[in-house]
């Protein structure tokens, strides 16, 4: 099952816990701070 679900995404892989922490990041920081109203999906590109 879990290799059907790789064939659907862009990165042919499971994201890491340090690539979903960078987006936390991003969003708590000052550089995030013209984002808005915005829902960042953080999947490998499977929702593109």
């Amino acid at each position: 099952m879990v290799t059907a679900a790789f064939r659907t995404i862009r990165a042919p892989r499971l994201g890491t816990v340090k690539e979903m922490a960078a987006v936390a990041v991003y969003l708590a920081s000052d550089e995030s701070a013209f984002t808005a109203g915005q829902l960042l999906v953080v999947d490998g590109g499977r929702t593109l």
